[in-house]
């Protein structure tokens, strides 16, 4: 099993049972290898942790660009970029947001960075251009709302009882869409995807 297998096979187990509580021991167990091989391939488990956030939001960017290069307006790409951000954000045991930032600085500043930038970069991008095109009104603060909207989203990842409750699509819904309106120059343009 090479390196680039190990990320792949580790991630759904971090997403299940966060990151402190498994051991290297736990990993090699479930992933059939010696705990020596972990070793020939990362440093410790604070490498293989940072290694895995790093892998995901690789993923995560493809998917981005994917979304980014479709021919439609720049509010649907906003849509389709929260629509697959919740879903993966919420694919994630809550504890593992907390371990992260708790036991792995490194790990989760990274995460952190990726974050800002696609609130402050890649949606704030879109946004200015929504409101150039005349689609949101001129006195929003465009850097306010993405700003507000990723504290939003941290409570998001934190209500286990939310996930429960409530469709991916209706929190999209609720969090991006109804909030967009408010901030439209032409109220009700867009609409909840299904």
């Amino acid at each position: 099993m090479a390196g680039v297998d190990i990320i792949e096979s580790v991630i759904p187990i971090f997403k299940v049972y966060g990151v402190k509580s498994i051991t290297m021991d736990d990993i090699s167990h479930k992933l059939g290898i010696s705990k020596k091989t972990l070793y020939v391939y990362y440093k410790g488990k604070e490498d293989l942790v940072e290694q895995s956030v790093k892998a995901t939001f690789v993923k995560h960017h493809v998917v981005f660009q994917r979304i980014l290069r479709r021919d439609i307006l720049a509010l649907k790409k906003i849509i389709l970029l929260y629509r697959y951000g919740i879903r993966q954000l919420t694919s994630y045991s809550t504890t593992f947001y907390l371990e992260l930032k708790k036991y792995y600085p490194n790990a989760y500043l990274y995460y952190q960075n990726e974050r800002s930038y696609i609130t402050f970069t890649i949606i704030l991008d879109l946004l200015k251009e929504a409101q150039q095109a005349g689609e949101i009104l001129e006195e929003v603060n465009l850097e306010l709302y993405c700003k507000l909207n990723m504290d939003k989203i941290d409570t998001l990842l934190l209500d286990v009882k939310l996930h429960n409750d409530y469709s991916i699509s209706e929190i999209v819904d609720h969090l991006v869409i109804y909030s967009l309106r408010g901030i439209l120059a032409e109220k009700n343009t867009i609409k909840p995807l299904r």
